[in-house]
């Protein structure tokens, strides 16, 4: 086979891999031709100025190697995914203390997920554009050509540990994002236990749900700028 045509199969099954699990490029809100499209010109760009194409001896070696290639791309976009699991994370938090966890069409995936999840994850993907995210994940994986060049992809231990720790960051982040609303609704769980116990004749249970639902809403409007900017600042550092 020619050399250079194996470099771009391995290529093009690495940037695959990280197209279908990146949430910025993936889910059904990105039509399937335009991650192909993206995909195969990204992939002609870098084999034409890679100096040492890859040779190939048998069919068999190029279909294991491209395997391989696409679990690197599949893993270094399942770093971003997990990641973005910050925002999924506050979200259902939110949801499900709040009892506002109506069930929407997931985006990313065919299952369905929390109002308040959807709309955490659309917002993160909207500051990733916004602040230029998405070149960050674009050159780590072009960089990644530089430390495993095409037909040498291979997921060892230190990738492995790279996504746990990326993925335990994520889950902090959503905590730590999703706070303010748990402490709120925290003290206005405290405060409406006290009211029953002094108006029994006060249906509390029912005026709970209206309570929690503007106190989201208020919390989620004055804090919800800072914990995007903490969440922006942690994937620029990270990526």
């Amino acid at each position: 086979m020619i050399p250079a045509v194996a470099t771009f199969i391995f290529v093009l099954a690495r940037l695959t891999g990280m197209l279908m699990l990146a949430p910025m490029f993936a889910g059904k809100w990105v039509p399937v031709r335009f991650r192909v499209a993206l995909a195969f010109v990204v992939a002609v760009l870098v084999t034409m100025n890679l100096w040492t194409p890859t040779a190939i001896t048998s069919w068999v070696e190029l279909g294991v190697k491209a395997a391989g290639e696409a679990f690197l791309g599949m893993a270094l976009g399942a770093m971003v995914l997990l990641f973005f699991t910050a925002m999924q994370v506050a979200g259902g938090v939110i949801a499900y203390t709040s009892g506002l966890s109506f069930p929407v069409d997931g985006g990313i995936s065919n299952e369905a997920a929390s109002l308040f999840s959807e709309f955490f994850m659309v917002l993160g993907i909207a500051v990733v554009f916004l602040t230029n995210g998405h070149h960050l994940v674009l050159e780590a994986v072009l960089e990644s050509f530089a430390t495993f060049p095409p037909g040498e992809g291979v997921v060892g231990p230190d990738l492995l540990r790279t996504v746990f720790d990326l993925f335990s960051t994520g889950f902090a982040l959503g905590v730590r994002i999703a706070l303010p609303v748990l402490t709120i609704l925290l003290v206005s769980q405290l405060g409406m236990a006290i009211l029953s116990r002094i108006l029994p004749q006060l249906n509390t249970f029912s005026l709970s749900f209206a309570v929690n639902a503007l106190l989201v809403l208020l919390v989620l409007s004055l804090s919800l700028g800072t914990g995007l900017w903490v969440f922006e600042e942690e994937f620029s550092r990270l990526f």
